[in-house]
């Protein structure tokens, strides 16, 4: 698994004014007196900081990115309003003096008519009196300094960050590492009456450019290169994206620039590693140039990946004017380790906020190993847990949320935003989505069982006299993020009368992941909910593997099942799924187990009756290991033939002797690349060997042939084109024969 990890976003500059001690001048002397200043510099204190280098100047021009700072953003076509947080307009005074300075100088380079980082502060005469200070004498030596600190006093360690967060792409340049530095120089002043005066006080800022992009290509330069053709190429190869997507719905936009990103660039690895950036010291791995820049040899860390999604995010019209896209950085914690992240927030036409990691969204299909939230599962998402925390960042306590996210039965992901986010935004668009409030406490007790035939399947009881008065009964299922819930039905077991719901939606591969359900209720207008219940597949299964009286061939049929899931987790993961399933099984359980592999179908089983000149020809089948079984029915359909009142019949006798006929509609037809499947789900476990019959239908008339086989047949086919899936196969057939066995009895 790639590791993500992006180094402290912000850097910390001292800005305190030192003096070389000078001689105090009599209030009735106006003679000029100079006080020498020592040199000062600001840079990260680690050598990793320059993973923040930021995007800018030419680039910033060349994509069309406009200050979000101090007017509303033109974004696509219509005009947007500003972001609704940023630190340069909470800084007052010369802090604020000192950030418009800079701004301005930053916005000429955008505009390309500047190639100096040396930036010019203040300028002119400054005066101060004894009362604005509270001072009584200028002989006091401090008082001097008290004064100029009055006049043009600031403190960077307010403007540097916000210049970082407000400006993200026009200090691309910036070497943070060496930082930005205040050449030693000399001031006048003079005392006249109660006042000080300070002449002609200016004060340079050498904010130093890597070398990757200084004129010279050299370290400890305050001029910038000319990078204009990296940038044109990454700028119209954004643009594209961005226009490619205009006709798609709003989320389909932001699933398109997920994709897009994962498919242009890889994660650095080299430069994720602790001390990485010393062989970047231009930054491209923390920017977006090298996600756009057409060449897949340049990849980036989480920082590019983000800011690249921001970019086409803000370049794109919306149909909702509330969708918009934020940057966040902080501690990432699962999957690969722990370390320092980046990613986004983003608001949609709900006004909630949702978690976006284009970053651990990144993989291949053929790679046997991705990032743990690969392809979406990271993607858009509510939280599953949250939790308030306290943290230390550069030595200050603060407070923040922390979020978790599973993302399968043996995965989770947790993240908490670094100090300077929670400075950054307000509380509101930090909350993600599913913090939906608390509820007053619903006191029940929520019993359990499962349904292993036609699907797996947990069901929930609660006694109906502890919700006597309580109407809405529902369950609240949380699962990958999504929300479900299900509403509540009457039923009796033995003699007691229970609210009960069946939750369905279990794959194999997911036996063991624990489900956290609540029931929900509500009294007297008040919503009420029940203590989080946490429950699986296996928890049931090794439950009942633990009591005694069951007919043998239910312990057959447990075991069986166990072993299938643990095969499907390591067929779904590449044989690299950890915590399996089956793991805690003792030997005397495993010899319940069906022993002998089955015998499966001869060559032949599948039989297929029609002609090439059926508008309708089937082209082959598949199952798909879900919640339940369900068998895929892949065909082409002729030009010629109307699709309006087009069905798929399927017919077979289940193993209980049921006739069962099922239709599925064209509407439920998926379009795959030129051919069209039909999938017929939920086929019970124990009818894996009933032979099914389907044939197209146009309204009452047959316009294909009919395509006969069953579950077994095609895991026989499976097995003979590829040996190496015969683990699943055999698992998957003894516990379907194992639920026939038991169901059938």
């Amino acid at each position: 698994m790639k590791h993500k990890k992006l180094l402290s976003m912000l850097l910390t500059v001292a800005m305190a004014i030192s003096f070389i001690p000078a001689t105090i001048m009599a209030d009735d002397d106006a003679q000029n007196v100079t006080i020498s200043i020592e040199g000062k510099s600001a840079g990260s204190d680690t050598e990793s900081s320059d993973s923040d280098v930021l995007f800018a100047g030419y680039v910033n021009r060349q994509f069309g990115i406009e200050d979000e700072t101090t007017a509303p953003v033109t974004r696509g076509t219509k005009s947007r309003s500003a972001a609704p947080s940023n630190m340069g307009s909470q800084l007052t005074g010369n802090d604020k003096v000192v950030y418009d300075t800079v701004v301005s100088a930053l916005q000429e380079i955008v505009a390309g008519t500047r190639t100096s980082t040396e930036i010019t502060l203040f300028g002119g005469t400054y005066s101060c009196t004894l009362d604005q200070i509270g001072a009584s004498s200028w002989n006091d030596e401090d008082a001097i300094y008290q004064a100029l600190d009055y006049c043009v006093g600031y403190d960077l360690e307010k403007v540097f960050p916000a210049l970082l967060y407000d400006h993200p792409y026009e200090m691309f340049w910036c070497d943070k590492v060496r930082g930005v530095e205040v050449p030693a120089s000399s001031i006048s002043y003079f005392l006249q009456g109660d006042a000080v005066y300070f002449q002609d006080y200016s004060e340079i800022l050498q904010f130093r450019v890597l070398p990757d992009y200084s004129a010279t290509h050299e370290a400890n330069t305050f001029e910038l290169g000319n990078i204009v053709n990296v940038v044109n190429t990454a700028a119209t190869n954004a643009q594209s994206i961005v226009d490619g997507a205009s006709a798609l719905s709003d989320r389909d936009k932001l699933a398109a620039y997920k994709q897009a990103i994962c498919d242009l660039t890889s994660y650095n690895n080299a430069a994720g590693t602790a001390g990485g950036s010393i062989a970047y010291g231009n930054g491209n791995p923390w920017q977006l140039i090298w996600v756009f820049d057409g060449d897949p040899e340049t990849e980036v860390v989480c920082e590019g990946y983000s800011k690249a999604f921001k970019y086409l995010c803000d370049q794109s019209d919306f149909a909702s004017d509330r969708i918009d896209c934020y940057l966040v950085e902080g501690t990432m914690v699962g999957g690969t380790g722990a370390g320092a992240h980046m990613w986004n927030m983003v608001t949609l036409e709900d006004g909630k906020h949702y978690l976006v990691d284009v970053t651990n969204c990144d993989g291949d299909p053929g790679n046997t190993v991705n990032s743990i939230g690969y392809p979406d599962k990271l993607f858009l998402r509510t939280y599953d847990e949250k939790e308030t925390v306290n943290k230390t960042e550069n030595n200050t306590a603060y407070e923040t949320t922390q979020y978790t996210y599973y993302i399968n039965a043996s995965n989770q992901i947790t993240y908490w935003y670094g100090l300077n986010t929670e400075k950054l935004y307000s509380d509101e668009l930090l909350t993600v989505a599913g913090s939906e409030g608390d509820f007053d406490k619903l006191d029940v007790t929520i019993k359990h069982s499962c349904t292993f035939d036609n699907s797996l399947a947990i069901n929930y009881y609660v006694e109906t006299a502890e919700l006597s008065g309580y109407s809405d009964i529902k369950l609240v299922l949380k699962k990958y993020g999504e929300t479900i819930e299900l509403p509540a039905r009457k039923k009796i077991v033995d003699g007691t009368t229970y609210y009960w719901v069946q939750y369905t939606g279990i794959a194999a591969h997911e036996m063991g992941m624990m489900l956290n359900a609540e029931i929900r209720a509500t009294k007297g207008g008040e919503e009420y909910a029940s203590e989080v219940d946490c429950y699986s597949v296996k928890t049931y299964a090794y439950n009942m593997l633990q009591k005694n009286g069951y007919p043998a061939k239910f312990y057959t049929l447990l075991v069986d099942m166990l072993n299938f899931g643990a095969a499907a987790q390591l067929y779904k993961d590449g044989n690299t799924a950890t915590d399996l399933v089956n793991a805690d099984l003792t030997s005397e359980q495993q010899s319940m187990a069906t022993q002998s592999d089955p015998v499966l179908p001869q060559e032949g089983g599948m039989i297929y009756i029609g002609t090439p000149s059926d508008p309708v020809l089937f082209s082959g089948l598949s199952v798909s290991l879900s919640s339940s079984l369900a068998v895929n029915y892949y065909m082409t359909i002729s030009a010629s033939q109307s699709t309006t009142n087009l069905k798929l019949v399927c017919t077979y006798t289940s193993s209980y002797g049921e006739q069962i006929t099922k239709n599925i509609p064209f509407s439920e037809f998926r379009n795959a690349g030129g051919e069209y499947v039909a999938s017929l789900q939920s086929v019970a476990a124990a009818d894996a060997r009933c032979k099914i019959t389907v044939q197209v239908y146009d309204g009452d008339t047959p316009v294909s042939g009919t395509f006969t086989s069953s579950i077994a047949d095609y895991a026989k086919s499976d097995l003979d084109n590829d040996a190496n899936e015969a683990t699943i196969i055999y698992s998957m057939m003894k516990y379907c024969d194992a639920a026939h066995a038991f169901f059938n009895e």
